[in-house]
């Protein structure tokens, strides 16, 4: 993301439909990549494509990742807050309940204990994840220029974006798997052209020599 800031603020020097841009906001990414220069000769070439082109990149880390991604884009944090709460409550209503109702008989609480034991400390295991993860929010608010951008809105942006380099990195791939295609057939092709003009060659009638020509020249004279 750092390169893409950098490439971008160096791409619009040269001209791109967002040249008038004031600040980066990770919102816009997916835009910024899509960019094209104003220039002939580069009026169809993306900002993505040239980080594509330009830029290393590991592309079985970048689907891994992308994976990853795509599969937490239907997470909604507050959605996870809010049933790890209800979950929580109900835990400790069940075991209000069976403390009340095990007084005279400490046998049914002893039977729910472990199970109790087990939810609470789970419970407790993702209020704590739920706090880091809001935590990792604000420091990606703050990173990656997201404002106040929810954490599953991040996700779903830098989704977006690594897809399309995805993407262009594997244009690029078919279109140099053709190039390198056509030129490894070009000698192959000249070689074919070349036997079938000496087959055509040897088909036709050779052209007599000059002595040849004489001597025939001579012999009709005399006859």
């Amino acid at each position: 993301l750092r390169a893409t800031r950098s490439q971008r603020n160096e791409f619009e020097q040269h001209g791109t439909a967002l040249s008038k841009a004031v600040g980066f906001k990770l919102s816009s990414l997916p835009a910024i990549l899509g960019a094209k220069g104003k220039q002939k000769n580069v009026s169809k070439l993306r900002l993505v494509d040239l980080l594509a082109q330009f830029v290393e990149f590991d592309t079985i880390a970048l689907e891994s990742v992308i994976s990853s991604l795509q599969s937490a884009r239907s997470i909604t944090l507050n959605d996870v807050e809010a049933a790890s709460k209800e979950l929580n409550t109900s835990v400790t209503r069940l075991k209000q309940q069976l403390t009340s109702r095990g007084a005279g008989d400490m046998s049914l609480l002893e039977a729910y204990q472990p199970f109790l034991e087990s939810a609470m400390a789970s419970g407790a295991n993702l209020v704590s994840d739920l706090q880091d993860l809001r935590a990792t929010e604000k420091s990606l608010q703050l990173f990656l220029c997201a404002d106040t951008m929810k954490l599953e809105e991040i996700i779903s942006v830098i989704t977006e974006a690594l897809t399309m380099l995805s993407a262009s990195i594997k244009d690029r791939a078919a279109v140099k798997l053709r190039s390198s295609s056509v030129c490894m057939s070009a000698p192959r092709q000249a070689a074919g052209r070349e036997r079938f003009t000496m087959h055509r060659r040897s088909l036709q009638p050779s052209r007599p020599s000059v002595e040849t020509m004489r001597q025939m020249f001579l012999q009709a004279a005399n006859q």
